[in-house]
């Protein structure tokens, strides 16, 4: 209480006021509604929008200061913090709520994938040499420049004779020269310009010895996916990845050797891994694995070639199918090292020959392969038939067979031949061959419709040997067919287990037999099994002559491990 007084004049009035508390102001009106905005919003993964909450009460009045609460319901899809900032995650939908006071508002967002804008490669410019790899990179964009995941990336190359690329993109060197590789994802693509570099020889197969001037060019790599071989020069390298190499053009030929070497410097043709190239000719839809064109000094190591075939009788004095055809080029050639088998397996009633190595040029080296199982069916096998008096099945069929005339120089050492039961582990037709070098071979099951004999010298033949041989035969037989010989050649140091050298019954003019060990096995650790190495106590070990031609066996080791050469391709 108080007093209020009022004076004027000299006199005084006093009033009394006395002041007392009113009632309490009304409460705050509660949240009625909860608005989120925008109420629904589309946006893509890893972008953002923005939503707000307006809260009001009762009366429709909008209501500051309340504290608001945000949520999703799908935290996969999107997310939202705590000011209402919602970014997209995954495709899909989700519902955004914001909360005050129990009341609820929504907004319906909707997630989509960013398209992608751009694609960069990375490195943009890259060197690699011939027969390395270097691996490239892609990342896609969208428009604001956000990297976007969970991409998939198509890769090419411009030019897949100087660079291949992986679908993980990985770029091998295949021979000099610029390539672009591009990366494609959702139609938009990037780039990178590769250079191809010529190897200095450090990605060529190490070879135990090899041709002159290996190495010493370019080296090209193909595979399965990207056979195609460039212009080659001499002393160039064509490297075979592994995997398996086919008709691919329909020609008939599987590799077609169009370019050779010089004398001082071969072009080479190399499995990356020994008989890992495998040159296969369908079931007998190719009719030749290597054909050559009119080149030489050419060498072929290291692959597994079967399955050529061929019916053909046409006019051409050629073989139908063969492994490696050395007719039209291929003088110098070496060919080492490859595993050549089952040719012409099929009811064939062609009268043309059936080859493993057909060579009608001079100067071949034939070295350190496996050949066998070279020639058409038999009556009777798989339901065969044939139609008459046809008997090409017995004398056709022929591993290694060289048609002259004329052609000469050839050596034939440290090979493996066997099963030639419809002709012989080799043949020397027409003509009249000089030099020739048959040498520290191994045969075994020749054939049995020609007195289980495994070469034929159907021709005139001279200042030729054939030294250090084993002829493996159960039944004996009479090891060589010699009935069209003419000319000069020396048999010395063989090994056969049949009861005479030839099918002669006297010596021809002009051939001489020496130290030859008649009706005698060389005893093979599984001759059965064709491993066709020596066991101890060999009659072949330290019984051969001394042959500078021959410094290596079939393994390449040093020749000789004993006290003098062995017999056969192995060294005990």
């Amino acid at each position: 209480a108080t007093s209020i007084t009022a004076t004027s004049d000299g006199m005084s009035g006093v009033a009394a006021i006395t002041v007392t508390a009113g009632p309490p102001p009304p409460p705050p009106p509660p949240v009625a509604s909860v608005t989120v905005t925008p109420p629904s919003a589309s946006i893509t993964t890893g972008s953002t929008v923005q939503l707000s909450a307006t809260l009001r009460d009762a009366g429709g009045n909008v209501l500051t200061g309340r504290a608001v609460t945000w949520t999703t319901s799908a935290t996969s899809v999107a997310i939202v913090s705590a000011t209402g900032l919602v970014t997209g995650v995954a495709p899909g939908g989700a519902i955004i709520t914001a909360s005050s006071e129990g009341v609820s508002g929504t907004s319906a967002i909707t997630v989509t994938v960013a398209p992608v804008a751009t694609v960069t490669v990375s490195p943009a410019t890259a060197s690699v040499g011939v027969g390395s790899s270097v691996q490239l990179s892609a990342v896609a964009r969208d428009a604001a420049g956000n990297t976007l995941s969970g991409r998939s990336f198509t890769w090419s190359s411009g030019n897949a004779g100087v660079a291949s690329v992986s679908g993980a993109g990985l770029v091998t060197g295949v021979s000099a020269g610029g390539a672009t590789i591009t990366a494609t994802s959702e139609g938009v693509s990037g780039t990178s310009a590769v250079t191809v570099t010529a190897s200095s020889g450090g990605a060529c197969p190490q070879l135990s010895s090899p041709p002159p001037g290996y190495c010493t060019g370019r080296v090209h790599v193909v595979t399965p996916s990207s056979p195609t071989i460039p212009v080659l020069s001499p002393g160039d390298v064509v490297v075979f990845e592994n995997g398996v190499y086919t008709d691919t053009d329909g020609d008939g030929t599987i590799v077609m050797v169009q370019q050779g070497g010089s004398a001082a410097q071969y072009v080479t043709f190399v499995s990356r891994n020994k008989w890992g190239a495998k040159i296969d000719g369908q079931n007998n839809t190719a009719r030749y694995g290597f054909n050559f064109a009119a080149v030489s000094y050419v060498r072929i190591e290291g692959f597994d070639i079967y399955g050529m075939g061929s019916s053909y009788a046409g006019t051409v004095a050629a073989p139908s199918a063969s492994g490696i055809m050395i007719q039209a080029g291929g003088g110098f050639s070496q060919i080492v090292g490859n595993h050549i088998h089952n040719i012409s397996n099929f009811c064939n009633p062609t009268i043309r020959a059936q080859t493993g190595i057909f060579i009608q040029k001079s100067n071949v080296l034939v070295e350190g392969n496996v050949i066998h199982d070279i020639g058409r069916f038999d009556p009777g096998e798989n339901g065969c038939t044939y139609s008459g008096t046809f008997n090409k099945y017995k004398n056709s069929d022929t591993g290694i067979y060289v048609q002259s005339p004329g052609h000469s120089n050839h050596i034939i050492r440290n090979n493996i031949l066997y099963n030639h039961r419809n002709g012989w582990g080799i043949y020397f037709y027409q003509g009249g061959p000089q030099n020739v070098k048959i040498l520290n071979n191994t045969f075994a099951f020749g054939n049995p419709n020609k007195n289980y004999t495994s070469i034929v010298l159907d021709a005139s033949i001279s200042a030729s040997s054939i030294v250090n041989n084993i002829f493996y035969n159960p039944e004996g037989g009479r090891t060589i067919e010699a009935s069209g010989f003419s000319g000069t050649i020396t048999i010395a140091n063989n090994i056969t287990m049949g009861s005479a050298m030839t099918d002669r019954s006297s010596i021809p003019a002009g051939m001489t037999l020496t130290n030859n060990q008649l009706n005698t096995n060389a005893l093979f650790v599984n001759a059965a099994g064709f491993d066709f190495h020596l066991q101890a106590g060999s009659p072949a070990v330290d019984a051969g002559q001394t042959l500078s031609l021959v410094r290596l066996d079939f393994e390449g080791r040093t020749r000789p491990r004993g006290t003098a050469y062995d017999i056969g391709a192995y060294e005990f």
